[in-house]
């Protein structure tokens, strides 16, 4: 490439300058870029040649080269000539990288270097390696916590960095990614560009889709001024300007952006913010200013200011160093790479050592130097674009930190003075990273004909689902290490996929991720989309040893002769209330007067419930069978019959419940049936995965049973690496496998069939949820849609499809409960049989009221006697007739009932003929078959009183 090389006499150029006739010149290099930086340089010659007191003597002349930027060539060209011409000092060039082309050949030749806006860690980091170099602007890291100081200040906790392919791009933020780190500060894109000639043909559009996807709405962009039209640009058409935050850098901000031409239209770019170094902090800025405006250049900026506060800096090491006596001309330098010796400048390191003790006024602040050659003065200027350019908002200083001016609220892109969240409020048209691990039936790994590896799964079917619902987009990344996440102790850090989501390396965490305490203390969950609880998984051995009487295994020796003693007492009850109440079956007949007036039908039924009829219809009450007779008539005996069914129901419904599972467990044989059998024993080893949610639940819990669990677990090292291995040794026998109740009865269902089972009921119930950062903006969104899916039935849906296996269990057990065959005692089922002797009670209570009843009827019907007679009268004729002395239908008790009798037959014959009337066979005239019927029937005989005027009839 062709360089321009001008050498220009400042007397030349500006008609102000006239030098003295006998001055000694002194030659100043510079290698710029623009014709700005030109202007700015030969201004503050100008104004050195004509202040008299600051080198007496001496006249500055300029040699300026003209570079392409970033051009290697041009710039060592430029740094050659300029070192043949004898230059005391050089001004120049702008970036960093052609810094680093043009140190080395200046150190080399002892020729301090000036460096107005050089900021490159790489110059603060390995000073040694640039020891004639001078920055005047503080170095790129300083930058970058300033940046920090405008992300605290509006609690912004992520953003995106998109800087340009180069050194200024790349090691401009390195220090801000530092930063971010120490304070938990995520940065969820670091995009970078190719930087081309032709700023016009640039296209980020790929590098912004992808910021954008990553939810942030913060974006640091890190390039020169000559890209960040395009950038802002291409970003408006993607509508990542409104509710956004772009920060720009000194590089962009050093210079008016009004002097960019008249195709550069400010007003779609209003609102960007970014940080300056500090502008017109110096004494001498006010007058320059005024020069500057004078030659019609515009505004000074931060660039042709540093350029100019090179000059002054320069002007004033020379100044003492004449004062000092040196000799400050230049030499002619042989720049000859084949002369292995290099003859650098005599008084390049004392200038150099001057130059370090500058204390001077400058225009853009005091010019004050380190040991290393840096600017002590390291303020930032906080800017905000505007209508007239770039606005003082804030600043920030070392030991404030940033301090924003009330006065001078910042006006931002969407034309609010609210500030922009860091994040997006709506997952939509957002590309979230996902993590999860490999875990049947939530999460299983095919491969395709094609070998290509895809996901299937439970929660696989619940992420495409919701980003059907919500419209937006995801990768996703399985851990190798198949880590859910836990707390290290020794590490004092967590692992796994809560891990991920900490360190911001993924949005969201799916799978089969157990919800609790400690974890939400890292991260953020959303409604659970399953319930259940832990579970215990055993090899499930088949027994070939059945019991004959396993029938009787469901109920233990007392209950069992507790519902016999219940039989017999209510037999023996359902015969009291027949032989005794006045409707009973015995006792109706018994206790009536006029056998003659007693229905056939009641005749037919009075043996029905004898002591023996009443034991065998107890006996078929209790099995549930009906009796072969009828049932009681009597309201007393009606009474025991509902309490022992009521009885009998509870109890014939808990033993068919419980003599499923005996049957059950006869033909499946576990050592153990609970939690608290396996805890209670050291044969069988048990473990659970580690580092998972079982893991803590027995580390953390302080109960007894728990405690001594995890005690036994880490004694033996029974910790399994994940389930499948916990599977496989449960498989082997002697182990027993504890996890989530859900997996473990998935495999329950799997080949080779009826080879595992769960014990024991399900204990240390939670949920499982997907997981996401702490304070994510998206939690709120993927729990409302979750519950959504749940009302829907979409979750029980895939329930059905991923968790049911392949085989067939003789035990259908349900996610939420685990049925073991317990026996019961008399203790589970004393509340039946204490509702039994309530009703036995209360049917004596039933009887005697009956009893009552009848005797006090039985005044009415002519007997005269007391009431306790006629009541004790009842009985006792119920009582004999039950002793051996049978009721007769055509028998009278006594002589007065026969003579009564005759009277009402004779009666009946004057009477006229009723058809409502049914007229009796009369005594002694029965015919053979009636009295060979077999109605002949014990009764008791009562002693009448000869004067009762007609006998008792009643029922």
């Amino acid at each position: 490439m062709c360089t321009l090389i001008c050498t220009v006499v400042i007397s030349s150029i500006l008609t102000c300058s006239h030098p003295a006739v006998h001055a000694r010149l002194v030659k100043v290099g510079a290698i710029f870029e623009n014709e700005r930086l030109v202007k700015s340089f030969l201004v503050a010659i100008d104004n050195v040649n004509k202040d008299p007191n600051v080198l007496p003597g001496i006249e500055l002349e300029t040699i300026i080269n003209m570079t392409k930027p970033l051009d290697a060539f041009d710039n060592l060209k430029a740094a050659q000539y300029l070192i043949q011409h004898g230059v005391v000092a050089i001004i120049g060039p702008m970036r960093s990288s052609d810094v680093k082309y043009t140190q080395p050949y200046f150190s080399g030749f002892h020729i301090p270097q000036f460096a107005p806006v050089a900021t490159d860690p790489t110059f603060a980091f390995t000073p040694a390696n640039f020891p004639y170099l001078v920055r005047m602007s503080p170095s790129d890291t300083i930058q970058c916590q300033a940046l920090a100081g405008i992300m605290k200040h509006y609690n912004w906790s992520q953003f995106a960095l998109l800087v340009s392919k180069d050194d200024y791009g790349i090691n401009g933020v390195l220090a801000l990614k530092d930063e971010a780190y120490k304070r938990g500060w995520i940065v969820v894109a670091h995009e970078h560009f190719e930087p081309v000639s032709d700023p016009n043909s640039l296209d980020v559009r790929k590098q912004l889709k992808w910021i954008r996807q990553t939810g942030t709405r913060i974006v640091v962009l890190n390039c020169y001024l000559r890209y960040s039209r395009q950038i802002l640009k291409q970003a408006g058409d993607l509508g990542m300007t409104t509710d956004w935050a772009w920060i720009i850098t000194d590089a962009q901000t050093g210079r008016d952006w009004q002097t960019l031409g008249d195709d550069f239209v400010l007003n779609q770019f209003y609102g960007v913010i970014g940080t300056r170094l500090a502008f017109g902090e110096g004494s001498r800025y006010k007058e320059v200013a005024r020069e500057w405006k004078s030659h019609k250049d515009g505004e000074l900026d931060v660039v042709t200011g540093k350029c100019y506060d090179s000059v002054l800096a320069l002007a004033s090491a020379l100044h003492y160093m004449i004062l000092d006596g040196y000799d400050v001309g230049g030499e002619k330098l042989k720049f000859d790479f084949s002369i292995g010796t290099v003859k650098p400048w005599k008084n390049g390191a004392e200038l150099m050592k001057y130059i370090k003790k500058v204390r001077t006024s400058g225009i853009m602040n005091d010019l004050e130097f380190g040991g290393d050659g840096s600017p002590t003065f390291q303020e930032f200027d906080i800017v905000n674009l505007g209508r007239t350019g770039f606005v003082k908002v804030g600043k920030w200083t070392p030991s404030q930190g940033v301090v924003m001016f009330p006065e001078k609220p910042v006006l931002w892109l969407s034309q609010s003075l609210q500030a922009p969240s860091d994040r997006a409020d709506t997952v939509e048209n957002i590309s979230i990273r996902v993590v999860t691990v490999i875990q049947p039936p939530f999460i299983k790994e095919q491969v395709t004909k094609k070998g290509e590896i895809i996901y299937t799964g439970f929660c696989m079917e619940l992420l495409k689902r919701l980003q059907q619902d919500m419209k937006f987009q995801y990768r996703i990344e399985v851990l190798p290490s198949n880590q859910y996440g836990s707390w290290d102790f020794f590490s004092q850090k967590w692992n796994g996929m809560i891990e991920h989501l900490i360190e911001r390396k993924a949005d969201l965490a799916i799978g089969p991720l157990s919800v609790s305490s400690q974890r939400q203390t890292a991260v953020d969950f959303t409604q659970p989309f399953m319930h259940l609880g832990l579970s215990i998984l055993i090899e499930n051995k088949v027994n070939e040893d059945y019991k004959i009487f396993s029938f009787l295994k469901p109920f233990n020796t007392s209950l069992w002769l507790a519902i016999v003693a219940g039989t017999i007492l209510i037999g023996f009850f359902l015969w009291l209330h027949a032989t005794f109440s006045p409707r009973g079956y015995h006792g109706r007949i018994a206790q009536s007067r006029d056998q003659n007036s007693v229905r056939d039908d009641h005749w037919s039924t009075k043996d029905c419930l004898r002591l023996f009829e009443s034991a065998w219809s107890s006996f078929s009450y209790t099995v549930g069978q009906g009796a072969d007779v009828t049932h009681p008539q009597s309201t007393s005996g009606r009474v025991v019959i509902a309490f022992w069914w009521f009885a009998m129901l509870i109890i014939s419904a808990s033993y068919t419940a419980n003599l499923a599972s005996f049957l059950v467990t006869d033909v499946f044989e576990t050592p153990i049936n609970s939690l608290e059998d396996l805890a209670s024993q050291t044969k069988i080893k048990y473990g659970c995965v580690k580092d998972s949610h079982t893991m803590a639940f027995f580390q953390m819990s302080r109960v007894p049973t728990y405690a001594k669990m995890w005690a036994f677990m880490r004694r033996h090292d029974t910790l399994v690496e994940n389930v499948n291995d916990g599977i496989s040794r449960a498989r082997q026998g002697g182990f027993a496998f504890i996890s989530e109740s859900a997996v473990l009865d998935y495999y329950t269902g799997q080949r080779p069939c009826n080879t595992l089972t769960t014990i024991g009921r399900v204990f240390g119930k939670f949920g499982y949820g997907f997981a996401l950062p702490k304070n994510s903006p998206f939690t709120h969104q993927f729990s409302v849609k979750i519950l959504d899916l749940r009302q829907k039935g979409f979750l029980k849906l895939l329930r059905e499809r991923w968790l049911h296996g392949v085989c067939e269990t003789i035990l259908q057990e349900s996610s939420d409960t685990s049925f073991t065959g317990d026996v019961l005692v008399f203790n589970d089922m004393a509340g039946a049989f204490y509702a039994v002797f309530f009703g036995l009670a209360l049917s004596l209570i039933t009887l005697l009221v009956e009893l009552a009843w009848a005797a006090y009827k039985d005044r009415k019907r002519g007997q005269t006697f007391s009431l306790l007679q006629r009541f004790k009268d009842r009985v006792v004729r119920s009582w004999k007739s039950k002793r051996g002395k049978s009721l007769n239908r055509y028998k009278y008790h006594s002589k007065a009932d026969a003579n009564w009798s005759i009277a009402l037959q004779q009666l009946r014959t004057l009477l006229p003929k009723n058809k409502d009337v049914e007229d009796k066979p009369k005594i002694g005239n029965e015919d053979e078959s009636q009295r060979k019927s077999g109605l002949h029937h014990h009764h008791a005989t009562e002693h009448v009183n000869q004067h009762n005027s007609k006998p008792s009839a009643y029922i």
